[in-house]
């Protein structure tokens, strides 16, 4: 057996073992210092160990990884979905485990001005996290490495969110109003007495309006509809 396949039997032992260790030594750390100064035990995932015996056994190895390195939001951040602005945690409400993937199908986001399908949900546990949030109000927290869109003296870049700076101008995306897909209305039976009116098939602007006046100023009594609004305060009503 020539020496490269006795590399590539190795390799394959490696990839298919699931009890795999690394000895301790001096080029291998055990803490590191994280953005905020404070010191952590280094702990890695058993995909990187594997890779770390895989580089060890060749001259040359090109190593990829995958998503979730540390650059996550807070499970209640919203995100802009085709169906409307939703809280990360409701893409997998069911429970999940620290460190781990799992697989999605059938939801979109919107990402550099279209909406593009989800492939997995990556839960990274807990980790040390920052707030940060705007004159006006807006508020994001996330991780310390999570990237940000600011715009400062010398252009627009991304920086994480441990480098955020008071005075920062952060992008925000402010002509997308998006409230999900159209919603069809359930089919309305009229009664013998009832004519002349034409009931609406899908939820339009006008109806959507109407709705809130109804929630916000109104009441239904014995099949009638009641708005109370100031035409003085109000002119448009």
């Amino acid at each position: 057996m020539s020496n490269d396949d006795k590399t590539y039997q190795k390799l394959l032992s490696i990839r298919d073992s699931t009890d795999l260790t690394l000895k301790p030594c001096s080029r291998l750390k055990s803490t590191f210092i994280g953005f905020d100064g404070k010191e952590y035990p280094l702990q890695l995932r058993y995909y990187q160990v594997q890779g770390i015996l895989h580089l060890l056994a060749m001259q040359r190895f090109l190593l990829g990884d995958d998503t979730g390195t540390g650059k996550c939001c807070k499970k209640s951040t919203l995100v802009k979905s085709s169906r409307g602005l939703r809280p990360i945690q409701d893409f997998y409400p069911e429970e999940t485990k620290p460190d781990t993937f799992y697989s999605l199908s059938g939801e979109s986001v919107w990402v550099g001005g279209q909406f593009l399908p989800v492939s997995g949900f990556y839960d990274g546990g807990k980790k040390p996290t920052l707030k940060i949030k705007t004159h006006n109000g807006y508020e994001l927290e996330g991780t310390l490495v999570h990237p940000i869109l600011v715009r400062r003296e010398e252009g627009e870049k991304w920086v994480k969110l441990s480098e955020i700076q008071e005075g920062d101008y952060v992008c925000i995306d402010r002509g997308e109003y998006n409230f999900g897909e159209p919603l069809s209305l359930p089919k309305i039976e009229a009664s013998p007495s009832e004519t002349g009116h034409q009931l609406p098939q899908r939820m339009t602007p006008d109806l959507s309006r109407f709705l809130a006046y109804v929630v916000a100023e109104g009441s239904i009594f014995e099949g009638t509809i009641h708005i109370s609004q100031s035409h003085e305060i109000n002119p448009e009503i």
